[in-house]
């Protein structure tokens, strides 16, 4: 069985006159993120250190379509927009060879910033399926 736990910091800086919670209205448009990610690895019947997090800046963009908050890139053509869940989530998904955690929130910190966090847990399970014999 492996394990994968990725853990997600994005903090973004916003504009905001006097609100003290995130709403959908204030993060529409685009966004200069720093995003910061991590794995361990399950071996040994235990998580593993967290590897050392890959840091980049991107460019991202959140837009409403039918009252349904999207994020994606915007300057990115193949982009994939996802629904995005204020101010938190948590999610499972399952099949006999796979199974996905997602524990996602968003934190207000200031009227210009908060912070975005999302950990994942990824298993997969080894295949017992058995090639079937041909008979002629």
């Amino acid at each position: 069985m492996k394990r994968i736990v990725v853990v997600g910091l994005a903090c973004l800086v916003v504009t905001v006159c006097g609100e003290k919670e995130i709403t959908k209205k204030m993060l529409v448009g685009d966004w200069k993120c720093t995003v910061s990610r991590q794995e361990a690895k399950w071996e040994n019947g235990a998580f593993q250190d967290f590897d050392d997090p890959i840091i980049k800046k991107e460019l991202i963009t959140f837009k409403m379509y039918e009252e349904i908050l999207l994020m994606g890139k915007s300057n990115d053509s193949e982009s994939h927009w996802h629904t995005i869940p204020i101010p938190s989530m948590k999610s499972l998904s399952m099949t006999k060879d796979f199974k996905s955690y997602v524990n996602y929130k968003m934190e207000y910190i200031s009227d210009n910033e908060f912070k975005e966090e999302g950990i994942s847990e990824f298993i997969t399970y080894p295949s017992t399926k058995k090639k079937a014999d041909n008979y002629s």
